[in-house]
């Protein structure tokens, strides 16, 4: 991804959506396809079809194309799921593609099913390097183990440094535990999700599965993290936009950055912008935006308050960062609790 990708999206308001909802499989079939057509370097599902089914053209005697069945427009569309045989033909020329489609993440989303929560076998599942942080090991005499780690802030961190369909997936999972649990880390991991679903939006908007994505999210995901008294608050564009600036203002921090930047050191200078370490506007711009919710009965004041305070300095921030002469923190105001 290149920051002229990102700086086209930020000024451009001619996208059009019909409908940001399309059903999981839907995406997930899209996925696959958008992710041979990146990989290929190749525009058009016509050009897809000739790379990998070559045998599905019917030629003339002079060489030119006679019939082509013209399947991979269903692919593209996300109408048709790719059989096994042509997974097999292109998994042969792009190792890794079959995974693109079965990845973890997308059984994960899937909230009917209730299999991939029964055990943890689901997390074994998931690249080594996140496998490694959310295992330690563990010994009984001359026996050694894996236990899984607890749920910290800690851990949440190393996770949002890797951000990657691996660590979506994982995150997706643990918030399912905690909420069917009704865990107190809900809301901890739910916010880790909401970071590292900013910092990779713009990705997924590259492959043309950004919105509606981040629907399927906002719809069945992210409510389970939402802390009392609120609920969401937030529709798709709003990490889209989220997404742009913090890589636009990323891209403006590194000063290896020329056309683009390798994704891990990317992902680096993204998580300390919105951790505040690189001053506080990104901190409070791009938090969860929440609306009061008084379904649960009435709302503590101190809670008001502190939801009042919240939306004040979302606002600075915003204001801050795209201000030509920002400020290093917001005014003091903001921070103090009013006098009651």
């Amino acid at each position: 991804m290149n920051s002229g990708f990102a700086l086209r999206l930020c000024i451009s308001d001619d996208h059009e959506y019909p409908s940001w909802r399309e059903p999981l499989k839907s995406v997930r079939i899209r996925y696959w396809y958008e992710r041979l057509r990146q990989r290929t370097h190749l525009n058009t599902a016509y050009q897809l079809e000739q790379l990998f089914e070559p045998d599905s053209f019917v030629h003339n005697s002079d060489g030119t194309i006679q019939y082509y069945k013209n399947k991979w427009i269903g692919y593209e569309q996300g109408r048709h799921l790719p059989q096994e045989a042509l997974l097999k033909k292109v998994e042969r020329k792009l190792s890794g593609s079959t995974r693109d489609l079965n990845h973890p993440l997308w059984k994960s989303l899937d909230i009917a099913n209730k299999r991939v929560m029964r055990d943890d076998a689901f997390l074994r599942e998931l690249a080594p390097v996140v496998q490694n942080l959310l295992y330690q090991p563990a010994f009984d005499g001359m026996q050694s183990f894996e236990v899984r780690a607890p749920v910290t802030k800690s851990l949440l961190e190393k996770l949002e440094r890797r951000a990657s369909m691996d660590v979506l997936a994982c995150l997706v999972w643990l918030l399912r535990e905690s909420a069917a649990k009704q865990s107190k880390d809900s809301e901890m991991i739910g916010h880790a999700l909401h970071n590292v679903l900013i910092i990779m939006t713009l990705e997924f908007e590259s492959l043309k599965i950004g919105l509606p994505l981040l629907r399927l999210f906002i719809d069945h995901i992210l409510p389970l993290g939402v802390p009392a008294h609120h609920r969401m608050w937030m529709i798709p564009t709003d990490y889209l936009h989220a997404s742009v600036n913090l890589n636009l203002l990323a891209s403006r921090r590194s000063k290896r950055w020329q056309d683009s930047v390798a994704w891990s050191n990317r992902i680096k200078i993204m998580q300390r912008l919105l951790k505040g370490r690189l001053g506080t506007d990104v901190l409070y711009a791009m938090r969860p935006q929440y609306q009061l919710d008084e379904t649960n009965g009435e709302i503590p004041t101190e809670v008001i308050e502190n939801y009042k305070r919240t939306c004040n300095l979302r606002e600075w921030g915003w204001e801050n960062i795209w201000s030509i002469t920002p400020e290093s923190f917001p005014p003091l105001k903001l921070l103090l609790r009013e006098e009651r």
